[in-house]
C-alpha cells in the first residue's frame, strides 16, 4: 500500500502518534527536492516497512508518502520513484452528485472518496460530503444503491440512477434545517448522477 497526502505545511514528525518511539529524519533527494525519511530508527530509514517519505512541492506545502506491506525487492528506491514522479496542484474532482442551492450558513469542511468505481475490485465504495451548520455537522453520503444506510445520526435516505444518498446530522435542534424544508429539503436538493463516471459533474454545489 502507498498512500500519498499533501499537507499546507509541514506535519509534525510523528503526526499519527503511533511510531511508538522517538521519530527522527534521514535526509534524502527526492527528484529535485531536498526530503527525508521519518523513522525511529536511524540505522533503518524505512522503519521496518512502516515507511514515511516527505519532501517540499516547491509552493509551500508538503507532501508526503506513507507506505506498507512492499513487495519490491528495492523498496527505497521504488518509493524515491514514485514521489519524483509526483506532480502537486490544484484540479476539480467530479463526483457523482450536484447539490443545488444550499443555504449561505452552510460551510464545506471535507470531502472524502472511498474506492473509486474503477480502481475498487468489486469493494463498496462512497463520496461524502461534510458539512458545518451553525456548529452542527451535516453530511451528504453517496454510494451505490443497496446495502445499509449510515449507521449513525439518524440518516434520512432516497435512491436514483442506481445511486443512494443519506442526509445525517448530529444535532438536529442547532442545525435548524427547518426553513429549508429539515433534512428532505436537503435531499431534495440533490441530484444523483448514476455509475457511470463520464456522466459525474465537477461543478457539484450550485
Amino acid at each position: 500500500m502507498i498512500w500519498l497526502a499533501v499537507h499546507d505545511e509541514e506535519p509534525p514528525l510523528d503526526r499519527r502518534g503511533d511510531l511508538g518511539g522517538d521519530p527522527v529524519r534521514i535526509p534524502v533527494r527526492v527528484g529535485t527536492q531536498d526530503g527525508y525519511w521519518v523513522t525511529v530508527d536511524p540505522g533503518d530509514p524505512l522503519n521496518g516497512g512502516d515507511t514515511w517519505l516527505r519532501w517540499p512541492t516547491g509552493d509551500g506545502r508538503w507532501a508526503e508518502i506513507y507506505a506498507y506491506y512492499l513487495d519490491y525487492r528495492d523498496p527505497r528506491q521504488a518509493l524515491l520513484r514514485v514521489a519524483a514522479d509526483v506532480t502537486v496542484g490544484n484540479r476539480a474532482v467530479p463526483l457523482p452528485l450536484h447539490i443545488s442551492a444550499l443555504p449561505d450558513n452552510f460551510r464545506l469542511g471535507d470531502v472524502t472518496t472511498s474506492c473509486r468505481p474503477e480502481l475498487n475490485d468489486g469493494l463498496p465504495w462512497q463520496v461524502q460530503l461534510f458539512y458545518t451548520v451553525n456548529g452542527a455537522n451535516v453530511a451528504f453520503h453517496v454510494k451505490p444503491e443497496g446495502g445499509a444506510p449510515p449507521g449513525f445520526g439518524n440518516p434520512v435516505c432516497k435512491t436514483g440512477n442506481e445511486l443512494q444518498v443519506c442526509v445525517t446530522v448530529d444535532r438536529p435542534a442547532a442545525a435548524d434545517l427547518g426553513p429549508i424544508g429539515g433534512v428532505q429539503g436537503l435531499l431534495d436538493r440533490v441530484t444523483l448522477l448514476g455509475l457511470d463516471e463520464s456522466e459525474w459533474t465537477d461543478r457539484v454545489i450550485g
